[in-house]
């Protein structure tokens, strides 16, 4: 059974947790119809989320955590003590992670309004040295409560992304399989 849930400040839209065919419909719709808002409060979502889920299952969150890592570790746990196997997709752009400009660029945040016009080759080593820290910083969250964790960027190919998550997880489900006796063998 899967269902989905969008959030831009809030929850802004969610399907049930039904397991039909028909149901992959309401979710690609969902998810195409999500807005493009500013900051959210990954807090007050997974902790709505964690109530309304009606029993113990596989929670995906796809987001850039631009958020407080200790309001997104609260989040997790809170999911995790529920029971939830947790993945967390951190998507960023490529122009985020590599930081590729070279002449006077205006930069316009994503999550304020705030503008910024600057030399990027005075701010690059700055920069890519706050994202190592920011990307460290959100896998460790994820890590510590027991998320898996998968950085991708949006020029990956959505495919290729859950091809690769799929694998990860039936490679660890295999190797913990192999590590447990069979059921009625002598441990």
């Amino acid at each position: 059974a899967v269902g989905c849930t969008t959030f831009a400040g809030g929850v802004r839209g969610q399907t049930p947790v039904l397991s039909k065919k028909t149901h992959l419909k309401a979710i690609t719709d969902l998810l195409g119809a999500a807005p493009e808002e500013r900051a959210s409060d990954l807090g007050a979502v997974t902790s709505q989320v964690a109530s309304q889920l009606p029993k113990r299952g596989m929670c995906i969150l796809l987001s850039d955590l631009f958020a407080d890592q200790h309001v997104l570790s609260k989040g997790l746990r809170r999911l995790r003590l529920k029971g939830h196997d947790l993945v967390v997709l951190h998507i960023l752009d490529d122009d985020e992670l590599d930081f590729p400009f070279s002449r006077t660029t205006r930069f316009e945040g994503l999550e304020s309004n705030d503008q910024l016009a600057c030399n990027p080759r005075a701010l690059k080593k700055q920069y890519l040295a706050a994202m190592q820290r920011f990307l460290e910083d959100s896998r460790r969250t994820c890590l510590t409560n027991l998320a898996e964790y998968m950085l991708i960027r949006t020029s990956s190919p959505l495919d290729a992304v859950l091809n690769e998550l799929l694998a990860r997880r039936q490679l660890r489900n295999g190797a913990r399989d192999r590590k447990s006796p069979p059921t009625g063998a002598p441990a």
